[in-house]
């Protein structure tokens, strides 16, 4: 039978030997003195939350279905049955941390070094050598016990194992996660094929294009994947290359030629699609000195975005960079080596995240916003709170208007923001992206007024067998099912999944994509989830917002949440915001599946909850057994 982490609660001192085993096993020196100096950090899978008088060590519970696996756009998150174990296959994380948004007990992580999901996988690896997982072995009083479920349930001396049991249901999460793929190790074939299997092209090789390629093969098409890049890589760790946290940006490499072998996939990379014929159904593509002619039965366009430049004087100087593709962040690399301070023009997470990686080197960074930070994540008194607190971190805020000039001779030496001179060697562009349309622009189909390629919900453009997916076309908003643009690579992914089923001849279809986003920057996390006013306005959805207590649980101030709720006409949960200094993601998955559910504002409200202050409530109060911290 397999084992699970159980406390024997009365014995923990809350000493946190379990965090530092814990962070020291997953270390790359796996010494103490050497690790505290290692970078980036070596992180802890375990976490202890107060009970009383004394700790409940919390970690991944391995949820025989979690809802990390259930919101998992790309299959990576999956279960080992043999083990009993929860992983996380890198090679197919894209690094949206949707899973993260939705762990009840808040011990996922996004990991610094390549941005992938870390979560507990019980130490496999000294399992394999006859050891017990770390921070049971380094527990000084022998509080945490692995051990079988059943142990747990006939101990007497008050052994306590927490389980999560959720209200969310499989069919609130159907629509817009339809299509999941399972992971490449546990890769199915197709249950029944075609006669004469379908030709799919797939052209590009981001998250929406690998989604469509492996749908449409597990559907039993002859797929070809054209890309440019010479290799995946998960984007979110653009960031991270620029901290030094990677020495390479194939430490963050995704969809290996492997993977794609093993659902028969050819790649042709590097190779660029240069010309579409929708009436014959031919691709041309190029690469290197060769040319040629590629017929398909159906294709999927994944040609992503390319990074917006505003029309800033001197934006062409030597220092101004993007930093949405390898090679920008390259530029800015070489340009930080001399730089001794940066301007990052922007209002996102990525944006936000490349200035904290701007200040782990040593610069001075301003961060400039047109308007107000996060502005269409968060309402305007939460993107006032995060200012106050990136600016006590060292983050200089140039706000309300963006930078009007930059100057110098050739290369990069001030800006100007509101008449003020600002000395600076390094402008960094994030203004989000402009999505890549030009090939299907020029094979006639139809672009929608958003300037991305007009699909309809099965993912179908104007032209017949051709679909489009990712940062280049617009999906279907899931409030309100009308079509917009949304550059988010969860929903990219998902949308793909779809695109690719359709393109093999299925009929898979949504009615619109919840988006979810989180991150944590500088020291505190934020979640957004649904509709803010801003984005509510643009699809003509009246909404009132909300502001949301701390739950009653929450007896600390490090543990409060700053939270919001969007309600339409009739009190529905639309939209929500939260924001947390430690373990916010057990607040965000409630949020989430409020608003998936369309539930009722004052429903809501009374089952808002602090699941980790709830679990270590109930193990100071019943002591022993198997603690629920919600009930179905």
């Amino acid at each position: 039978m397999n084992k699970i982490i159980a406390c024997r609660v009365e014995h923990c001192l809350g000493c946190h030997s379990c965090e530092i085993a814990c962070a020291l096993a997953h270390s790359q020196s796996k010494d103490l003195r050497e690790a505290v100096e290692e970078h980036p950090r070596p992180e802890r899978r375990v976490t202890v939350e107060v009970a009383g008088a004394h700790g409940l060590p919390l970690q991944c519970r391995h949820c025989e279905e979690g809802l990390c696996q259930r919101v998992c756009p790309t299959g990576a998150i999956h279960r080992d049955e043999k083990r009993g174990v929860t992983s996380v296959d890198e090679d197919l994380c894209i690094g949206c941390k949707l899973c993260i948004l939705m762990c009840p007990l808040g011990v996922l992580r996004i990991g610094e070094h390549n941005r992938a999901t870390i979560k507990c996988d019980q130490c496999l690896d000294r399992q394999a050598a006859g050891e017990l997982p770390a921070c049971v072995a380094a527990c000084p009083t022998h509080a945490l016990q692995f051990v079988t479920a059943d142990e747990v349930a006939k101990d007497e001396r008050r052994l306590a194992a927490v389980s999560v049991v959720t209200t969310l249901t499989g069919g609130a999460l159907a629509a817009p996660l339809a299509g999941r793929v399972p992971p490449a190790s546990k890769a199915k074939p197709a249950a029944k094929k075609a006669k004469k299997a379908r030709r799919v092209l797939v052209i590009g090789s981001n998250a929406a294009g690998a989604m469509a390629a492996i749908h449409a093969a597990e559907a039993g098409a002859k797929v070809t994947l054209i890309t440019a890049d010479p290799m995946s890589y998960r984007r979110p760790a653009i960031p991270a290359l620029i901290a030094g946290h990677m020495a390479d940006i194939s430490e963050a490499r995704i969809y290996p030629p492997e993977t794609f072998k093993k659902y028969g996939i050819e790649v042709r990379a590097p190779a660029m699609a240069i010309a579409m014929d929708t009436a014959k159904k031919t691709v041309t593509v190029k690469a290197g000195s060769k040319t040629e002619g590629i017929a398909y039965d159906a294709a999927v366009l994944a040609t992503g975005g390319t990074a917006a430049r505003p029309k800033i004087r001197g934006a062409d100087k030597k220092g101004v960079c993007t930093f949405t593709t390898v090679e920008g962040a390259q530029e800015i690399i070489a340009a930080a080596r001399s730089a001794r301070t940066a301007v990052v023009v922007g209002a996102s997470f990525v944006a936000l995240e490349v200035a904290q990686a701007l200040l782990e080197k040593g610069l001075k960074v301003y961060f400039n916003v047109r308007s107000r930070i996060l502005r269409r994540l968060v309402e305007p008194d939460v993107s006032e709170y995060l200012q106050k607190h990136f600016a006590q971190r060292g983050l200089e805020m140039l706000d309300g208007e963006e930078i009007s000039e930059i100057g110098g001779s050739e290369a990069v030496e001030y800006v100007i923001h509101k008449g003020q001179k600002i000395p600076a060697e390094l402008v960094i562009l994030g203004t989000g992206v402009w999505p890549n349309v030009k090939l299907a622009e020029a094979a006639g189909i139809q672009l929608a007024e958003s300037g991305a390629i007009a699909v309809d919900k099965r993912m179908q453009t104007s032209a017949a067998d051709v679909y489009a997916a990712g940062d280049c076309a617009e999906v279907p908003d899931f409030s309100t099912g009308r079509f917009g643009y949304s550059a988010v690579g969860s929903t990219g992914a998902l949308a793909g999944a779809i695109a690719g089923t359709n393109a093999a001849g299925g009929d898979q279809k949504t009615d619109g994509f919840l988006r979810a986003q989180g991150d944590e920057i500088l020291g505190i996390q934020v979640y957004s989830i649904g509709h803010t006013t801003t984005t509510a306005k643009e699809v003509g959805l009246a909404v009132t917002v909300h502001d949301l207590p701390s739950p009653a649980e929450v007896e600390r101030s490090r543990d409060e949440v700053l939270a919001k709720l969007l309600t339409d006409s009739k009190d529905r949960i639309v939209g929500a915001q939260a924001v947390a200094y430690h373990h916010g993601s057990q607040y965000a998955w409630q949020l989430y599946e409020a608003v998936m559910t369309s539930a009722p504002r004052k429903d809501f409200l009374k089952r808002w909850m602090s699941p980790r202050r709830r679990a270590a409530a109930l193990a100071e109060k019943v002591g022993w057994g198997e603690l629920v911290v919600e009930q179905k």
